[in-house]
């Protein structure tokens, strides 16, 4: 396996990683575990999971996974809410799911980040809360994932407080359409 420097972060992470999006209430558990432990014994260590994956069947499927393997594997999830509270709620759900202690990178949740979005994240408090949280160490890093270019991903850019972003493309998605989130 090889790995990269992800972002700002310094954290050395797989070129290949695992997404946990289409994890669903009706995968088998079982197996995937078994995959996800087969890939760490390959030099997988990059996880990506939001609360919205499977209703939070990922998250608590890469908890499990990731037990008695925590300290190999960087994980990333998200949160839907832009707001303090949404935001507080999403990343007490996501450590009680995966039954961890500090998430590594928590990101905003994008697609099309509009201004009404943006001024939300970085005018009411959602980029303060992220902060908060990562001087208490309860996150180690911030980013948040966009499916392309936009004025919103712009003027997130520009604040210069990111530590990393994720940007929606791979070899099975490769459309500027925002699917996922239906944000447009």
């Amino acid at each position: 396996m090889q790995y990269r420097t992800l972002g700002r972060t310094q954290l050395r992470v797989s070129e290949i990683g695992y997404g946990g999006g289409r994890v669903r209430p009706d995968s088998d558990e079982g197996q995937l575990i078994r995959m996800l432990h087969h890939a760490f014994d390959l030099g997988l260590n990059y996880i990506d999971t939001a609360p919205t994956y499977g209703g939070g069947t990922s998250e608590t499927v890469i908890g499990k996974a990731i037990r008695g393997r925590r300290e190999r594997c960087i994980v990333a999830t998200k949160t839907e809410a832009f707001d303090p509270q949404g935001i507080i709620a999403d990343v007490e759900g996501c450590l009680k799911r995966m039954q961890i202690d500090v998430i590594d990178i928590l990101q905003f949740h994008g697609g099309w980040f509009s201004l009404e979005d943006v001024a939300k994240i970085l005018e009411q408090g959602g980029l303060e809360t992220y902060q908060k949280l990562r001087n208490q160490g309860v996150i180690r890093f911030i980013g948040f994932s966009a499916d392309g270019p936009s004025a919103g991903v712009e003027r997130l850019l520009s604040t210069g407080a990111f530590d990393m972003i994720q940007i929606h493309y791979n070899l099975m998605y490769q459309s500027t359409c925002d699917s996922f989130s239906n944000r447009g």
